[in-house]
């Protein structure tokens, strides 16, 4: 299936969901600046786009030679995973850049329906999050079938389980101060309900 019918009208992946910062839970204040250095870019971190805000994951991270002005330049990929998206960055050393304060939590599953899968924290909030039943799987996670597929029979399992995902949520920068949070549902699985 091609990529741009896999992503919304927001041009997130058919699995994320925006939600609005708050004081309470500040998306700008999860953008840390940093610099480009040896010691900050490295693969596997995370790293903000300046062009469009979204947060990435760090790959194939390359140095040259100082150059008469005395910088060295950074080259490394960027894979974005709310997009599905990739880019090649190159940066002077010691320019400003941001990163983004990821968390991944877990959540158990109280009702899936048109797209919408409500659940339950360790605390019991209440939150939804987004899979659409048309999602193909290639920003990563189940894909919208098999999810619908393992809420089918999720009260059919013996002994009893209970339908658990993990979620990614990152800030993304919409520029001048103004950040929102998106979450990815990155996993489904069953746990034992006890």
């Amino acid at each position: 299936m091609a990529d741009s019918n896999q992503r919304g009208k927001n041009g997130f992946k058919l699995n994320c969901v925006e939600f609005p910062s708050t004081n309470q839970d500040d998306a700008n204040a999860a953008l840390i600046p940093m610099e480009a250095s040896m010691q900050e870019l490295k693969d596997g971190r995370w790293f903000t786009s300046g062009a469009h805000g979204n947060p990435g994951i760090i790959s194939k991270v390359k140095m040259s030679k100082t150059g008469k002005h005395g910088h060295a330049k950074f080259t490394f990929n960027v894979s974005y995973p709310f997009t599905g998206q990739n880019s090649q960055e190159m940066h002077p050393g010691h320019t400003h850049l941001t990163k983004p304060e990821c968390r991944k939590s877990e959540y158990q599953v109280t009702n899936y329906e048109e797209g919408t899968v409500e659940c339950i924290d360790s605390a019991g909030v209440e939150t939804s999050f987004s899979m659409d039943p048309k999602y193909d799987g290639s920003g990563g996670g189940p894909t919208g079938k098999h999810f619908q597929q393992l809420w089918d029979k999720v009260y059919d399992q013996e002994p009893a389980q209970d339908l658990w995902v993990q979620v990614l949520k990152a800030p993304v920068n919409k520029g001048k101060g103004k950040a929102i949070w998106v979450c990815q549902i990155t996993a489904a699985n069953y746990k034992s309900a006890d």
